[in-house]
């Protein structure tokens, strides 16, 4: 993992550290992570989101969202 902004871009001298990604798949952490988002972007996560919603809209397509948790792994002694 290495720090980046939200494009992905990798910022400037951003160590890496080693991780590892799973999909959430239970609603709770779902809500969870979908609050956690909006607390950090505000208002341009709301906007996001709506956009996509009716960017669906007139493309006719479903509201398919993936999230994925990325956690860093812990070296052992």
């Amino acid at each position: 993992m290495q720090v980046c902004d939200r494009f992905g871009r990798i910022l400037a001298g951003a160590s890496q550290v080693p991780g590892v990604g799973r999909l959430v798949d239970d609603a709770e952490q779902e809500r969870r992570a979908l609050r956690c988002l909006r607390r950090k972007y505000g208002v341009q996560f709301s906007l996001v989101l709506r956009l996509e919603r009716f960017i669906r809209l007139v493309q006719r397509r479903s509201a398919d969202r993936v999230i994925i948790s990325i956690e860093p792994v812990v070296a052992a002694d």
